[in-house]
């Protein structure tokens, strides 16, 4: 039980990260340097990871379950996210050229 409750929280905060990195997105599609979008992205979601397993690793916390439910957590954000900034931007590529 203890595992899936730490799991749990791991999910959760996964989903605040996919958050962040659709506000990320939002803002430089907005701006339209879409290059960068990616590698902030990026950054975002490893930080989380990274710091998921070092909490595991540094403390008596389990470890995989955290790593679990982060990335689903992050993952089911992701879906989410996605579809709302494709609904906002009509899946089309800005034309500023």
């Amino acid at each position: 039980m203890r595992e899936f409750l730490f799991a749990a929280a791991a999910f959760g905060t996964g989903v605040l990260v996919s958050f962040v990195n659709y506000l990320i997105s939002k803002k430089l599609l907005q701006s339209g340097n879409t290059g960068f979008a990616a590698t902030a992205r990026s950054i975002v979601s490893a930080a989380f990871l990274i710091a998921l397993f070092f909490i595991g690793a540094k403390t008596s916390l389990p470890a995989v379950p955290m790593l679990v439910g982060g990335a689903l957590g992050m993952t089911a954000g992701l879906i989410l996210f996605t579809v709302l900034l494709i609904k906002k931007y009509g899946g089309k590529e800005r034309d500023d050229k």
